[in-house]
């Protein structure tokens, strides 16, 4: 990935979209899809209720039917980042789920296992589970063990959930990465944030918040949704293959021409160089290398994906809402009349930049 400010264009030898509608339209679609597969009472619904800081009435509210039987969440409702896509569930009586799966299958980026620990008999998960992965061995899938308040002893949580996970771990023949998840009264997904993000660094990412209560911070919460999702197109270059054409330099150009607008600021050659020159390209490539080193450091062998295309995605990603973050501030003291600082830029950039290794788990 290239962190040159002079890449911040538009336009592309290869037939990619030239203009910052197109790229904008192209940004739009992108939609990384979870899917949730588990036995009815899981806790899928819970999950994402969790995940989202939403409730699970506004969750079942919000979901849309997309197969016969499978529905579809899309969050944020506004500008959706990420697509939960939840089949309906297993060992149902009359339910033959084949149709469904096949759907979701074409229609997912990464799988969660959903299991609860108290419940032993996962053989028609597995099932599922080992002919998706004969059919595409590289899918990402993940198990999530859930119910931990269900069983009072540590010592037998830790029994159940090492049964369960051998079960899908002989169905897949490989070693499975897993998180454990409480959707109690106050749920916590923190492990299950950090293993999607492996995958995905949007999901923990995208949980971002900035807590400052200045005339500023409440300016930038108005174009954070905007940032996101170019953020989102950022590090999903191998998950949405059409963005992947458009370039990560061409996304962050139409991005900060994007907020200039929304400031009511042309973003210029001029504003794009007196930018850069305030930040430093030197503050970029520095907190970048550093991020890649530690998402690289996080994977675990057997996940079907390279350290290079996880830490790439991780840094496009957060490098690319850092920028947003920073420029959003420097075209607000701008329209103030006021001068920011290198210091103060930097500032900015690094707290956008790092926030997501301790905001994984907060709610907005």
């Amino acid at each position: 990935m290239e962190f040159d400010f002079s890449q911040w264009k538009t336009g592309s030898a290869t037939g990619a979209p030239t203009s910052d509608n197109e790229i904008w339209e192209a940004v739009q679609s992108v939609r990384p899809v979870i899917w949730l597969l588990g036995k009815t009472g899981a806790g899928k619904t819970s999950l994402v209720a969790a995940l989202t800081g939403l409730d699970a009435l506004e969750i079942g509210n919000g979901f849309v039917s997309c197969t016969k039987q499978s529905k579809a969440f899309d969050y944020p409702t506004g500008q959706p980042l990420i697509r939960f896509l939840d089949t309906r569930g297993l060992g149902e009586a009359g339910y033959n789920p084949q149709d469904d799966i096949a759907q979701c299958e074409g229609r997912s980026h990464a799988l969660l296992i959903v299991a609860r620990k108290d419940d032993p008999v996962q053989g028609e998960i597995a099932e599922v589970l080992a002919g998706i992965l004969s059919k595409s061995p590289k899918t990402p899938v993940g198990i999530v063990h859930t119910g931990t308040d269900l069983i009072d002893s540590e010592q037998e949580r830790q029994r159940a959930r090492l049964s369960n996970q051998k079960i899908f771990e002989n169905a897949a023949k490989k070693e499975l990465p897993s998180a454990q998840a409480s959707l109690g009264e106050i749920p916590d997904t923190s492990e299950v944030l950090d293993l999607l993000a492996q995958w995905l660094p949007l999901v923990a990412f995208s949980k971002l918040r900035d807590d400052g209560r200045d005339a500023e911070s409440d300016a930038f919460r108005r174009i954070r949704p905007m940032i996101l999702k170019f953020a989102t197109a950022a590090g999903a270059v191998d998950v949405a293959p059409v963005v992947g054409l458009i370039g990560v330099p061409s996304i962050q150009g139409a991005m900060l021409r994007g907020i200039g607008k929304h400031y009511g600021t042309d973003w210029s050659r001029k504003t794009s160089l007196s930018f850069a020159g305030t930040l430093g390209a030197s503050t970029v490539l520095r907190f970048t290398a550093s991020l890649g080193v530690r998402q690289a450091a996080k994977l675990v062998p057997g996940w079907g994906q390279t350290i290079g295309a996880a830490s790439a995605a991780a840094i496009s990603f957060s490098t690319t809402f850092a920028l947003g973050r920073a420029a959003a501030y420097y075209l607000f003291k701008s329209d103030k009349n006021e001068e920011t600082t290198h210091d103060e830029l930097k500032a900015v950039f690094e707290k956008a930049l790092r926030g997501s290794e301790h905001e994984t788990s907060q709610k907005h």
